[in-house]
């Protein structure tokens, strides 16, 4: 099980334990936690700050949170499963040694070239891999050595002093850069000059394990002699033994000396104290460690170390303590419940004692100090500095450095107190196992009978900053008393439903409650909460605090959870955000009968907070979390549905990318990184996602994106991985040439339609025209011209009378007269079928028509002048037009007897006008204005003229002419 235990009391097994390795941070991890399988052959760090792991199942990549085998990575596979060495080279490749059959692969910028046995690659497992100062990789195992330079292996055998297959276990390159070799017959260095090996340890000497310390001593392990030093850079005889360190062996930076036991778990001994039995420290499974056995050590760029297992990983933080700290005063006591005290120190409630913690000092209070016994259960400080303890069911309170026993009235007796808070008129409330009290100048008024507590076990007392009282239940339920009166909430979520634990007001004024089942928040009117064991949160909470920045702390029985409010919100309305798990209080410090204490935690004057345990007091420094940033950040895998996509200067996708996973990671140790991630294009800011290591995009339109992600430990600084360029290509029919094709498309349709239209409209129009024009003939070849007929016989006879028959010859001329009207009027109903021909022309066109047409058959001449720039007309106003105009022109033809006809055609900026002028007999205008019904032309003429706003002006006299001019507004075609 993963675990985080402060060492507060190492396994001496008759050798001492330093206080110096006491602070360290420890976590180990096994299969239950998400490693793939052990045993942990080799260790390695890669230039980005991942470990790297050499398991029975292969080559596994972990960042401080998960476990991730190199296929899974990839998806390609190497030659084999089993990984019994490691080496990240100066360049940064990480080589890899294979057991079974053996070989060695090459790992570089995510690609693996690997060299299987033969071709000066020995055969069978390989047991080491190293890389000496001048660049030649060197590799051994069950069957001799191997070296790799010039781009090719060869072997290392009898040609140069050593037997072809003797069994090598590492090397080492001490302070000189002699090259040493741990082999099974013995310990051999390597002369470059001569290019020969040279041992120096005698053959008898199985030497599992070679290192040197500062002074330049060779030390060696080996199963039957243990740990042994042979003098400064030569074998000089076994001067100085440690027994039971054989394998492996590790100088640390600082020069400590680490090693591995076959069945003793791991040993430190301090720099220059090496051959100092009293010097050893050890750590072993009843520690904590995951495993008795230890294969690999390996020191990180910041001076942790890392130890391999026969059944698990363990982590050793360097030697400052971290934000996390066992109180070392407090590290072997049962803690019942803290209460802050003056100037950062705490108050203590413990099985033998109360104490009073500070940095200076710890003071033990018990029967001596006015206590009934050398025990506490509950300890409160209450907001005007009053210190109440209850021991053996006796209320104390604290008064010039010895506590006084607190009268209770006759007959009442506390059974077993489990919290106290204390109101803003002076009152204590207590939470007992017989019921629910408030004591205040001696009076105790006893609220187990209110209907919201009766027959319910009070655990939990908390007062807020509005002065209400917040009661939990054992077995569930919350009740707020404000002014006396208790509202009670039902425990309507999953969290309040479970037993309380914990009440907490943030500074803000959000109220938060704790329980066996979970987190929850009050909104003002109910609570709403994280539950269940899938969510971290969800375990059984025993204490929660606020730091200075605001976030929030909670520990539960086994996780310690760092988070913002912000987060919390997320959590409540997306299921799969968890909350960042900062460690675990492993299983030293795991309170299994956790629910005897309900005042758990306490936040300390000086912002640090202290968390009770079955084994002593948690101390969380907040201020130093944000230590140990991530180095690095980088997208892992992209996916596509089930296809793995590579990274390259952008990936493209076809249309349709329903779903896109982006799987991401950062080398956080001592804390766990917070991610937030930001698809550009698509996302307006950040979002933040705390640990969780995975964005999922889905129905993403077309266009252009980059993913980008950051991580951090403190949530302050944020490291960024290198961006992600994204292209999702649109479907055929969201390209612009699909919707310009569209929109040609109905254009062409429109068009053609259109056409169609006018076509059938313009044959219909052809067909009506040519009917007009049928009748127009017919009217003319028959009905005309036999009128025409009839008049001059008419106007014959009428001649032939002689003057006495005066009113037979004035009847024959009124039917004369008659006749050239009806046939005027024909003439005129046949140009009417005509016009609509001279339609299709333009103005002065139209107009020159009419005038030839209406003329012809006459000796009268017709002149057309047009002045200013012809522009096209719109066709209702050229319809107009062309009838005021064929009006006067018929007029004069039929009426005046002119010689010419002039029409003036003229055109301005804002206008066109038509002027008719003939030479003819005239008229006198008032008079045919007096007569519209005689002269209906006239009257006709105006109307026109009034339907297209157009000012009509009419001007004759007998014997001078007629002018008819109208001036209209331009309209012009569209």
């Amino acid at each position: 099980m993963f675990a985080m235990a402060a060492l507060a009391a190492l396994s001496t097994s008759g050798v001492h334990a330093a206080q110096s390795l006491d602070s360290h941070l420890h976590k180990s991890w096994s299969a239950v936690d998400g490693l793939p399988e052990s045993p942990v052959w080799a260790i390695a760090q890669d230039p980005d700050g991942y470990i790297w792991l050499g398991v029975h199942g292969g080559l596994v990549r972990f960042d401080g949170a998960r476990f991730v085998r190199w296929e899974a990575l990839t998806g390609a596979q190497l030659p084999e499963r089993d990984v019994h060495a490691l080496h990240v080279a100066r360049d940064g490749s990480l080589w890899v040694g294979f057991g079974n059959t053996g070989g060695v692969s090459r790992i570089r910028d995510g690609g693996a070239r690997s060299y299987p046995p033969g071709e000066g690659l020995q055969s069978g497992p390989i047991w080491a891999v190293f890389e000496d100062r001048h660049g030649v990789v060197w590799a051994g195992g069950t069957f001799g050595v191997s070296r790799f330079r010039d781009g090719r292996w060869e072997r290392v055998g009898a040609g140069h002093g050593i037997r072809d297959e003797v069994m090598l276990f590492g090397f080492h390159e001490d302070a000189a850069g002699d090259l040493l070799l741990a082999t099974v017959a013995g310990l051999y260095r390597h002369d470059r000059a001569a290019d020969r090996l040279e041992r120096i340890v005698d053959a008898g000497l199985v030497v599992r394990s070679v290192t040197s310390d500062s002074a330049g001593s060779i030390w060696v392990g080996g199963e039957l002699d243990g740990l042994r030093a042979i003098g400064p850079r030569r074998a000089s005889g076994a001067e100085r033994r440690l027994p039971d360190i054989s394998f492996p062996l590790l100088r640390d930076e600082r020069g400590h000396l680490w090693g591995g036991t076959t069945g003793g778990g791991v040993t430190r001994v301090r720099d220059r104290a090496w051959a100092d039995a009293a010097a050893v420290e050890r750590i072993t499974p009843r520690d904590g460690l995951s495993g008795d056995r230890i294969l690999a050590l390996h020191e990180d760029r910041t001076g942790n170390i890392w130890i391999g297992t026969n059944a698990g990983l363990d982590y050793l933080a360097a030697s400052s303590p971290g934000p996390y700290v066992m109180r070392p005063a407090l590290s072997d006591k049962r803690i019942a419940s803290l209460a802050a005290g003056d100037g950062g120190a705490v108050w203590a409630a413990a099985f033998d004692g109360l104490y009073l913690v500070s940095e200076a000092e710890t003071t033990r209070y018990g029967a001596a100090d006015g206590l009934p016994a050398d025990a506490a259960s509950v300890v409160h400080r209450d907001k005007r500095g009053n210190v109440w303890v209850t021991s053996l069911g006796r209320l104390h309170r604290f008064d010039d450095g010895r506590f006084a026993p607190v009268a209770l009235p006759e007959g009442m007796n506390l059974f077993r107190v489990t919290a106290m808070t204390g109101d803003g008129e002076g009152g204590l409330w207590l939470c007992d196992a017989t019921g629910l009290y408030r004591l205040q100048d001696g009076v105790l008024t006893d609220y187990g009978d209110a209907p919201a507590v009766r027959g319910r076990t009070p655990v939990v007392a908390y007062t807020d900053s509005l002065d209400r009282v917040w009661i939990g239940f054992l077995g569930g339920g919350v009740v707020a008393f404000d002014k006396g009166q208790p509202r009670e909430f039902h425990g309507d979520d999953a969290v309040t439903a479970g037993s309380v634990s914990a009440f907490l007001e943030d500074r803000d004024g959000t109220l938060w409650v704790a329980s066996h089942t979970g987190l929850a928040r009050f909104d003002g009117n109910r609570f709403e909460g994280l539950s269940g064991r899938d969510r971290p949160g969800g375990y059984g909470l025993i204490g929660i605090s606020q730091d200075d920045e605001g976030f929030l702390w909670a520990a539960t029985t086994e996780h310690l959870l760092r988070f913002s409010p912000g987060e919390f919100s997320r959590a409540l309305v997306d299921p799969s955000y968890r909350l960042a798990v900062l460690h675990e209080l492993g299983p030293g410090s795991r309170r299994t009968d956790w629910w005897t204490s309900y005042q758990a935690s306490a936040r300390t004057t000086d912002g640090r907070i202290w968390f009770a345990t079955n084994e002593g007091a948690v101390v969380v420094d907040p201020r130093r979390v944000g230590y140990g940033e991530p180095p690095a950040v980088r997208v892992d895998r992209v996916r596509r549905g089930q296809q793995v996509l590579a990274p390259g200067d952008g990936v493209r996708l076809p249309a349709r990318a329903n779903r896109l996973e982006f799987e991401y990671s950062a080398p956080a140790f001592d804390a766990p990184a917070r991610y937030r991630y930001m698809l550009d294009g698509f996302d307006t800011e950040w979002v933040e996602v705390g640990a969780y290591a995975q964005a999922v995009y889905t129905n993403l339109p077309p266009g252009e994106y980059r993913f980008r992600v950051a991580a951090s430990a403190s949530g302050t600084r944020w490291v960024e991985a290198s961006p992600w360029d994204v292209s999702v290509l649109p479907a055929v029919y969201e390209t612009a040439a699909f919707r310009a094709g569209v929109v040609l498309a109905l254009a062409l349709i429109i068009v053609g339609m259109w056409r169609l239209r006018v076509r059938r409209l313009r044959k219909q129009f052809a067909l009506v025209l040519g009917e007009r024009a049928r009748v127009g003939r017919e009217i003319h070849d028959t009905l005309l011209q036999g009128m025409a007929g009839v008049a001059m016989q008419v106007h014959s006879a009428a001649e032939a009378l002689d003057n006495s028959q005066p009113r037979i010859r004035t009847t024959l001329q009124t039917a004369r007269d008659a006749l050239e009207h009806y046939m005027r009027e024909a003439r005129r109903s046949i140009w009417e079928l005509r016009g609509p021909a001279l339609e299709s022309l333009d103005l002065p066109a139209a107009i020159e028509a009419l005038g030839q047409r209406l003329t012809a058959d006459t000796a009268i001449r017709f002149v057309l002048r047009v002045r200013g720039e012809p522009r096209r007309c719109a066709a209702s106003l050229k319809q107009q037009l062309l009838r005021v105009s064929g009006e006067a022109i018929s007029n004069a033809v039929q009426h005046a007897g002119p010689a010419e006809i002039a029409v003036e055609l003229a055109y301005t900026k804002d206008s066109v006008g038509v002027c008719v002028r003939d030479d003819g007999r005239g008229f006198d205008v008032e008079q045919v204005e007096r007569e519209p019904v005689r002269h209906w032309g006239v009257a006709g003429m105006r109307e026109r003229a009034a339907q297209r706003g157009a000012a009509l002006e009419l001007v004759s006299a007998p014997a001078a002419g007629t002018r008819v001019e109208i001036v209209a507004p331009l309209v012009e075609a569209e």
